[in-house]
């Protein structure tokens, strides 16, 4: 069974980051959710970005949507005034992680949030590299094939396991070394799309 992670929008801001996420995302490993205020935290985020027209946006936003038609979580307002530790502006990503029962909440801002959270809510704080690292450990037979889907489909430029590697070097340090642990299976996978 699948475990549910709440995906804070300043991971699902960066493109190679949103799409490593969701395309690991699948009822074998974890199922995404988010909320409509992450997706507009996104949405304004995304606009301020120089190149990016609304139309490219709101695209990639129901894609998301269509994709995981049950990843929106709503109803948990009422949670965010009792999370009082937790800064004000991120209250809401915590309420919504509790509301949707998830066993993690994946972000980049592991400071603005109690280190104690899965003792109190039951919602693991996890960093990017922690919850691919994680995802791996669990079932690298399947992220192992779901990473060689994500670079078949990478095409616009191609990418090989090399450039996938240095890609995610800096950003996913523990989550790269499973990957280069795993190279000959990967490429296996790769050979057999």
């Amino acid at each position: 069974m699948s475990t549910k992670a709440f995906l804070d929008a300043n991971v699902l801001f960066p493109g190679y980051l949103a799409d490593l996420l969701l395309s690991i995302a699948g009822p074998e490993t974890f199922l995404p959710c988010w909320s409509e205020e992450v997706m507009n935290e996104l949405r304004r985020n995304l606009l301020n970005r120089v190149g990016v027209n609304s139309s490219k946006i709101e695209k990639r936003i129901r894609v998301m949507n269509d994709s995981f038609p049950t990843a929106t979580i709503y109803h948990y307002d009422k949670l965010e005034s009792s999370l009082t530790e937790v800064n004000p502006k991120d209250r809401h990503v915590l309420a919504a992680a509790i509301a949707a029962g998830a066993n993690s909440l994946v972000t980049l801002n592991l400071k603005d949030f109690p280190k104690d959270m899965k003792e109190k809510y039951g919602v693991e704080l996890l960093s990017p590299d922690a919850f691919f690292s994680d995802q791996f450990s669990q079932n690298p037979e399947e992220v192992t094939y779901r990473l060689a889907l994500l670079l078949k489909r990478w095409n616009n430029p191609k990418i090989n396991i090399d450039q996938l590697i240095v890609i995610f070097r800096g950003v996913l340090p523990d989550f790269t070394k499973a990957i280069e642990a795993h190279r000959v299976d990967l490429a296996h996978k790769l050979s057999l799309l």
